[in-house]
């Protein structure tokens, strides 16, 4: 039973508290504004979450030092890279689904769209910005590396595509530990 049930007794709204077509299909917000994103769509509320912390919890909160956000605003430019890898993963599962089947990458696709389906569901169902949450990937994440590693051995098969993933990689890792673990103050 979720907090949004009426048979707890309370109501409650939150922003939006509604959602539009253009919700479903847009995204881009998240680059530009990536904390709160969720408000502006599935896809930036998915992308912002999952990469980087779009829930702000960088925020310093009773003298606990926040995060390095300048490495941590820089993440979710890097980030482009393995979402891309993902999505080419997940499209290369569907052209060759007999392949794909034997291999374990059609499983993770479907699982992948199981989930997308469910959160496009919660969305419908639930006024709030917070059903939308990378963090709820976690439940599939071996499915999520199958069509990662399978993205990025696509994008590696030359040497100008190795050096610019393999390059990029090491930009985005460093970046998400200097954004998470070096503290600033």
């Amino acid at each position: 039973v979720g907090g949004w049930d009426q048979t707890r007794g309370y109501t409650w709204w939150q922003e939006p508290g509604y959602r539009t077509m253009s919700q479903f299909f847009r995204f881009g917000e998240a680059l530009v504004y990536p904390f709160y994103s969720s408000v502006h769509g599935l896809w930036d509320g998915l992308y912002s979450t999952f990469w980087l912390d779009g829930y702000d919890g960088c925020a310093e909160i009773a003298g606990i030092p926040y995060w390095n956000v300048g490495f941590l605003m820089s993440t979710v430019w890097l980030s482009l890279l393995p979402t891309a890898a993902l999505i080419l993963g997940a499209v290369a599962a569907l052209v060759r689904p007999v392949k794909s089947a034997r291999e374990g990458q059609l499983f993770a696709f479907l699982c992948l769209a199981a989930y997308l389906l469910a959160v496009v569901m919660m969305m419908l169902e639930v006024p709030s910005y917070s059903t939308l949450k990378g963090s709820y990937l976690l439940g599939i994440l071996c499915c999520l590396a199958i069509l990662g590693a399978q993205g990025f051995d696509l994008l590696t098969r030359n040497t100008i595509g190795r050096g610019v993933v393999y390059g990029g990689m090491a930009c985005w890792a460093f970046a998400v530990y200097a954004g998470y673990f070096i503290i600033w103050t």
